[in-house]
């Protein structure tokens, strides 16, 4: 290895010494800075993680609204049809269908819950 690549980076040794001597709060002006936050100070409204679909976005099945068992389902809306929804899907599936519960990823939901949070019917 020869002395072009020590130069850069005693440059960066150098300012990130100089920016822990300075003190927290400080933001370097090389390409590999970050700003430091006292460890006291909370960010107001931190960032939310990307969702990875669009339409993940628009609609999904609310926490409320979906229950590991059809008995919670139905005394959550008696007046309602307990469906198998679907989440990868976003299908929903009725009491005598052969894909009832039976998906890796869904939850029991009430028919109305399932529909407002734009789930399709299933045709099988």
């Amino acid at each position: 290895m020869g002395r072009s690549g020590a130069k850069p980076r005693i440059t960066a040794i150098l300012i990130g010494a100089l920016a822990f001597l300075i003190g927290p709060g400080v933001q370097t002006a090389y390409p590999q800075s970050t700003t430091v936050m006292p460890p006291n100070m909370v960010m107001a409204n931190p960032p939310s993680p990307p969702l990875k679909h669009a339409r993940h976005a628009k609609s999904r099945l609310p926490a409320s609204e979906s229950f590991i068992s059809a008995a919670q389902a139905q005394a959550s809306c008696p007046s309602d049809q307990v469906v198998w929804a679907n989440l990868a899907s976003r299908i929903y599936h009725a009491s005598g269908s052969r894909y009832y519960g039976k998906t890796k990823h869904g939850a029991y939901a009430c028919a109305a819950a399932a529909k407002a949070a734009g789930f399709k019917a299933s045709r099988v």
